[in-house]
Parts: structure tokens; C-alpha cells; sequence
């Protein structure tokens, strides 16, 4: 993804079938990430990792490639990448795997950014009541 003001980042979005986010059972008391969420994780730090180490390579490619795509006078700029995952479902968690979901989250807070498509639903719904709101 490119921002308005040029700044890439990453999205990955993954097909809802049926991918695992928490596992099903506890591992000491805690739920942990489901071994494709966990890869997914991964995944998406190599990409950063990638992109920033390789920075000025990838802004001149991504450059010439959406040259077309770009407003003329915008520069693609590669810094400090972030993440944005869409992934899975969370509505049938239990109460405990939510929590230790949310622990999950809050632990990559500043590099990805999780979202399920429950989640989607629900700010897209968020979205629709504000707008019916303030039209009324």
C-alpha cells in the first residue's frame, strides 16, 4: 500500500477459510497464536525487515513500476514500513482466547496492525451508523 504522501506499506490479506488465530486449547492457562497465524507473523516481519533494508532499491523500483499509478509529483518513500493483516474470524473465540487474542495484538502494536474479518464488519458497520448519525 502507498499512502497519500507516498509512504509504503504492507497489507496481507489472507482468504477467510477457516485459518486458526488462537489455538483451541491452552497451553499453561494461555491460548497462543494458531501456528498460521504465527507464520503469517513472520511473514509479514521479513517483509518489513526486507524493505528496510533495502530501502532505496525498493522506492526507485516501486517508482518506475506505479509510475503510471502516482500522482505526478509524488515520490514514493520507504520508511519505517508497517504492517496490516487481514486474517481469520474472531467472533466464535471464548472469552479467554479473546483476552490473550488481544495480548497477541498489543505485543506488535507498533509494527502490525491485526484485524479479523469480524473486526472488518464491525468498523464498517461503525462507519455506516456514524455517517446515518450525523445525516440525521
Amino acid at each position: 500500500m502507498i499512502d497519500a504522501n507516498g509512504y509504503v506499506d504492507v497489507l496481507e490479506i489472507k482468504k477467510p477459510n477457516n485459518q486458526k488465530i488462537i489455538t483451541s486449547t491452552d497451553y499453561r492457562y494461555n491460548y497462543i497464536a494458531d501456528r498460521d497465524f504465527g507464520g503469517v507473523i513472520v511473514q509479514i516481519e521479513k517483509y518489513l525487515y526486507t524493505m528496510n533494508r533495502c530501502a532505496d532499491k525498493l522506492e526507485d523500483k516501486l517508482q518506475k513500476l506505479l509510475k503510471t499509478e502516482l500522482a505526478p509529483d509524488m515520490r514514493v518513500k520507504v520508511s519505517n514500513p508497517q504492517g496490516m493483516l487481514l486474517m481469520g474470524r474472531s467472533n466464535d473465540l471464548a472469552q479467554n482466547q479473546s483476552q490473550d487474542f488481544e495480548i497477541i495484538k498489543r505485543q506488535y502494536k507498533n509494527t502490525i496492525d491485526f484485524m479479523t474479518y469480524d473486526d472488518l464488519i464491525q468498523r464498517l458497520e461503525n462507519i455506516v451508523m456514524s455517517i446515518e448519525y450525523i445525516e440525521h
